[in-house]
């Protein structure tokens, strides 16, 4: 497969990137790592909790990076997989239920709860399977330092005792000389820059207004997206290249991984020499 003609820029948390950026280069693209947000393990609440573990019914996590996190901790304090027994899990959406997966916690051994089509998939569609086997007795809600308020009080509303746990922490790139430089580069090269959240996105145009002249990234700078949502706020923050929205964003995109997405939007790209319309 022939690369993209300029840089692709993975603005993801390190913790979420890797498999993505190994992914790209396999299909011969040049991949630049600059993770706008890094998620940060918060090891001294996760220490804390974790033994109280057992007394639990139901495990809720807020995204992957929640599941990674807690289980990475739950593999270095506890003896093998004891103590995954007794327990449920919940997840909103397919890349939490994957990385759930590739920790041993699938439905054929455990009783998870996820709503079934991505395009629906989040904290309403997710509320509504848990309270239909409801009340639960202990639920622990595992996610990052910021969240919306509808889920915590949705599950509160499940349970006579909810434990809400920030297991990670949003640190933001910090705009350093060299970040700056970097930045400024990586706009003259023509790189297309796969934004995955609305947060990176607004983080990303305050970086800009430090490294690059405004009337000239509000007209050049190109972003990739899954999601028709980031879309929407680029334009609202003055980027004026059209946004790069794969097919994937549009149909279907919850029978398709993140990694796949990602191969559609640079397929069409690729194909049509231009930002596929969104």
């Amino acid at each position: 497969m022939t690369g993209f003609p300029a840089p692709l820029v993975v603005t993801r948390p390190s913790l979420q990137s890797k498999t993505l950026i190994a992914a790209l280069e396999q299909d011969g693209h040049q991949v630049v790592a600059l993770p706008l947000i890094e998620l940060v393990p918060d090891s001294g609440m996760l220490t804390t909790e974790l033994p109280a573990l057992p007394g639990y019914d139901l495990v809720v996590f807020a995204s992957p990076a929640a599941v990674k996190i807690w289980c990475e901790a739950c593999l270095m304090y506890f003896s093998g997989t004891e103590w995954m027994r007794g327990l449920s899990f919940a997840v909103a959406g397919r890349a939490s239920r994957e990385m759930l997966a590739r920790y041993g916690i699938v439905t054929e051994q455990h009783q998870i709860f996820c709503p079934a089509d991505d395009a629906s998939a989040g904290g309403d569609a997710l509320g509504e399977l848990l309270a239909a086997v409801a009340p639960w007795k202990r639920i622990l809600y595992l996610r990052g330092d910021t969240g919306r308020a509808c889920l915590p009080d949705l599950l509160a509303s499940l349970t006579p005792e909810l434990k809400i746990v920030p297991a990670y922490r949003r640190e933001l790139l910090e705009a350093t000389t060299q970040v700056l430089q970097q930045i400024r580069f990586l706009t003259q090269s023509q790189s297309l820059w796969l934004i995955s959240s609305s947060g990176a996105l607004e983080h990303f145009a305050k970086l800009l207004d430090q490294a690059v002249d405004l009337d000239e990234w509000r007209r050049t700078v190109r972003i990739g997206a899954l999601h028709v949502r980031i879309a929407e706020r680029a334009y609202a923050l003055g980027f004026e290249q059209e946004v790069c929205l794969g097919s994937l964003a549009l149909e279907n995109a919850g029978n398709h991984s993140d990694v796949e997405g990602w191969r559609a939007l640079l397929t069409r790209v690729r194909v049509t020499g231009r930002a596929p319309a969104g």
